[in-house]
């Protein structure tokens, strides 16, 4: 018995020994990293003139960026859950993406959630040029949730206003 609980101690002492290292590694990371895509300009995206039939409702989204890094988000409607994933990418370029999907269907929203719904930044040698390409799909499904559709969202469609910084 006495055996035991010794064996358990130098686990619990040795898992403690890295967790200075592990904070320090996660800090470095957080600093450095997303520093690579934190650039010249925040933007707001928006959708314009998203036409849904009275009974649809949207049930899912997802929203990918090539050049630009997740900010923030507007906020997390109550049952739903978000994903959100920034990666760097070879030479530095930032791929991210948002994906959202109802818990429950009485969850679904309608399309003025997606005014100024995410806040992203562009990468610093974009902003020049095309600030950063955007792609969203949402899921849309009748109220009855018999059926979905999944619309994709044309760029024209898409508004990005800069935010100053």
């Amino acid at each position: 018995m006495r055996q035991t609980y010794h064996r358990e101690a130098i686990k619990v002492s040795k898992f403690f020994c890295f967790l200075p290292v592990t904070i320090a590694a996660s800090v470095a990371l957080i600093i450095f990293f997303p520093g690579l895509c934190f650039g010249a300009q925040r933007w707001n995206i928006s959708i314009k003139n998203l036409r849904l039939n009275k009974s649809e409702k949207i049930v899912s989204f997802k929203l990918a960026l090539r050049g630009a890094w997740i900010y923030s988000i507007k906020s997390t409607p109550k049952e739903w859950g978000l994903t959100v994933a920034n990666h760097t990418k070879e030479a530095g370029r930032c791929d991210s993406s948002v994906f959202g999907n109802t818990i429950v269907g009485a969850g679904a929203l309608d399309a003025s959630y997606f005014r100024d719904f995410v806040l992203v930044k562009s990468q610093e040698f974009n902003s020049k040029r095309k600030p950063f390409t955007v792609a969203l799909t949402l899921g849309v499904s009748n109220n009855g949730g018999m059926s979905t559709r999944n619309v994709v969202v044309h760029s024209a469609q898409i508004i990005r206003k800069v935010i100053d910084e």
